[in-house]
């Protein structure tokens, strides 16, 4: 994670870009992360009572709530942009919500954190 110096979130779907998770690697660029899993089915017996996919703009949206929180930060249709630092793991999020993006999030490995053992 040394090499790690941002990480971008942006649901999909939008108008506002390309959705998914990317990292900014030092020495490989800009990299596309691929997180969730297949469709399965639930069955009972021999009868599917539930397919279940994951729902990606979902997790974001658990993103959000869990950086909000843990920043103190209220993040809401008044409020849609904040800026934390959180430097107990050493990381600058900056998250946007609707009105003024459908969902984005920018995270910044600050460079005191990479330096200390």
């Amino acid at each position: 994670m040394d090499n790690v110096t941002d990480i971008y979130i942006n649901k999909e779907g939008s108008k506002f870009g390309i959705g998914g998770i990317y990292i900014d690697h030092s020495e490989l660029g800009l990299v596309r992360v691929i997180i969730g899993w297949e469709p399965y089915e639930i069955r009972r017996g021999r009868k599917v009572i539930r397919i279940v996919r994951f729902d990606f703009n979902g997790f974001v949206n658990y993103i959000m709530r869990r950086a909000s929180r843990r920043a103190g930060t209220p993040i809401t249709a008044y409020n849609p942009v904040a800026s934390v630092v959180d430097s107990e793991f050493g990381v600058r999020i900056s998250i946007e919500a609707e009105p003024v993006s459908m969902g984005s999030i920018s995270i910044r490995v600050l460079q005191e954190a990479m330096d200390t053992p």
